[in-house]
């Protein structure tokens, strides 16, 4: 797990720790802090489960953050690097993946002059950075809140993108070094995605904020088709997808000690 607190000195750190409950443990902070800020930590683990580093955005205030990323050796943090340096606008809404050839991908949201673009970056297994690039052509409306899963071949990512009234899911997947088939994928008011990994592939989670408000999941395969759907009423927060029986979703709310059950229907 990754946070951020208001430490003593006056600036913003990460607290980091590896491992789930009671066997967690504390990781040190990457070397080098050079903003007074540091926060939207991305822990970037392997298909094998294994730390191999972490993104995060740093600066002197919500306007001017920039990404940083340091690789984990087993023991220690080598020396972070800068993926996107502080821009005129914000960049937030970091979130990333390593895919199955080792390398890592980066997306997040930027502030281009005119509304926020979700726009990428690439670490080779040579350790170097892609340069910055926008994942869409250019447009006049708002795309935010990305998330990034590996999958079979390379990686899928969501995002909600403002259609002039409301907010819509959209999705993507990179193949070759290429995002493709970038397409809708929710309804209108369908935002916040996250993905987990079920048995077929992957998970989406989102929030469909028309009402009645509903916690919905895609079930998707390796290259972004949707194969299920499932939803639950609920004016919660964001709840954890746990594994469930096939053909079934559990939605969890740990602190509220809550849970719900929903049935996938197949989608044609």
């Amino acid at each position: 797990m990754a946070g951020s607190f208001a430490a003593a000195d006056g600036r913003r750190r990460l607290f980091l720790r590896r491992g789930n409950g009671e066997k967690a443990l504390p990781l040190p902070e990457p070397p080098g802090q050079e903003g007074k800020e540091r926060r939207g930590a991305v822990l970037l683990v392997d298909g094998g489960g294994r730390l191999a580093g972490l993104a995060w955005l740093e600066g002197d205030g919500l306007r001017s953050l920039a990404v940083r990323a340091a690789a984990w050796n087993g023991r220690r943090w080598q020396a972070p690097s800068w993926v996107s340096r502080p821009g005129p606008g914000s960049q937030i809404a970091l979130s990333g993946a390593v895919l199955a050839d080792g390398s890592w991908l980066l997306a997040w949201s930027k502030f281009d002059g005119q509304d926020d673009e979700i726009v990428w970056s690439r670490r080779g297994t040579g350790g170097t950075w892609s340069p910055v690039r926008s994942l869409s052509k250019d447009n006049a409306v708002p795309d935010i809140t990305p998330a990034v899963t590996a999958s079979k071949g390379g990686a899928l990512i969501s995002w909600s993108r403002y259609d002039g009234n409301q907010y819509r899911l959209m999705l993507a997947r990179f193949a070759e070094g290429k995002w493709r088939d970038e397409r809708p994928i929710g309804p209108p008011g369908s935002l916040y995605p996250s993905f987990s990994t079920s048995e077929n592939g992957a998970a989406l989670l989102y929030l469909e904020a028309a009402k009645p408000r509903a916690w919905a999941v895609l079930e998707l395969d390796a290259a972004g088709r949707v194969r299920a759907r499932a939803s639950v009423p609920s004016a919660l927060e964001r709840p954890v997808v746990a594994p469930s029986a096939a053909g079934e979703v559990i939605l969890r709310w740990p602190a509220l000690a809550r849970e719900a059950t929903a049935r996938l229907e197949k989608v044609q």
